[in-house]
């Protein structure tokens, strides 16, 4: 199984096939009651993005089935964000104190508040039932999968879209550049995983080239995501009276040290990644997209 497009093959087929590919995966994961909950949860709701950003690849061309499939992922997959947020938040929680074991006793009534924080959450949190309403919900898209029609082929069917989220992306940098805004600087990690999800499908086009930005585009993704992690937890212990006021301001501190350290990681990533205006990119990209067609010809012909 390969998250990517293929040479030769017609691009609604290559969507549907992918679509289909990652529904069963997703469904693999979902029964594979061997696992821990945690992880089938994990890799269920993986699956579930690159569903959704398959679908904005070709979102131009899908009319009204675009909003319906998206909608339909979106809401099943929040069936399962729930408990993936909390042990997050945690975890996020738990490395930043445990460089501090002098002071872990002062973190312990904290650290009992974000978990009671979370409480509603982990009452509700019945994975097992949670998967398996998932996964009817996906066996209903998988049988429409094949009404997905994406009629257009070459590099037209994909442009449009691969060019909007690289266009959202770079404004949406921009203003995280010019902000200290918390949402800003997510909202511009939720269109770098656009770019990144589309930079994957494409990649055969020229894997040298698109594998590195692609790997680039994982390394800023990954940044933004801790970033924001840690801007959640800062404002969860902002909003808490569990912890003593010293211990609280500490770790407020380390939490704006280790956010500057990633932003000012994901800087100068970004203004790589989105250094081209998006025109200039669709120009490169559809002769990347010509030659591989060309390249992928069988001989003599």
């Amino acid at each position: 199984m390969s998250y990517r497009l293929k040479s030769g093959e017609p691009i609604g087929e290559g969507v549907r096939r992918v679509a289909r590919e990652q529904a069963e995966q997703a469904l693999a994961s979902a029964a594979a009651g061997d696992q821990p909950a945690a992880m089938r949860v994990h890799d269920v709701r993986k699956c579930s993005k690159k569903l959704r950003g398959l679908l904005r690849l070709v979102r131009p061309h899908l009319g009204d089935r675009y909003r319906i499939e998206k909608d339909a992922i979106r809401i099943a997959a929040r069936r399962l964000s729930g408990s993936r947020d909390a042990a997050v938040l945690l975890a996020a929680f738990d490395g930043l104190v445990k460089k501090r074991p002098g002071e872990r006793a002062d973190f312990d009534a904290l650290r009992s508040a974000l978990i009671e924080s979370s409480g509603e959450v982990r009452r509700a949190d019945h994975s097992e039932e949670q998967l398996a309403a998932f996964a009817d919900e996906l066996r209903d898209l998988l049988e429409r999968i094949d009404e997905w029609r994406v009629d257009v082929n070459g590099f037209n069917a994909v442009g449009d879209g691969v060019l909007r989220s690289y266009r959202d992306g770079r404004t949406a940098m921009r203003k995280a550049l010019k902000s200290s805004d918390v949402l800003d600087w997510h909202e511009w990690r939720k269109r770098v995983k656009d770019h990144w999800y589309h930079v994957r499908l494409l990649r055969d086009v020229w894997k040298p080239v698109m594998k590195a930005r692609q790997g680039e585009l994982e390394r800023l993704s990954e940044l933004l995501g801790e970033d924001h992690d840690l801007a959640v937890l800062h404002e969860t212990i902002t909003g808490s009276a569990a912890a003593a006021p010293e211990a609280a301001v500490a770790l407020l501190a380390e939490i704006d040290r280790k956010r500057d350290k990633r932003q000012a990681a994901a800087r100068p990533i970004g203004q790589r990644v989105y250094a081209e205006k998006p025109t200039a990119l669709g120009q490169r990209l559809r002769h990347y997209w010509k030659v591989w067609l060309h390249e992928c010809e069988p001989a003599g012909v």
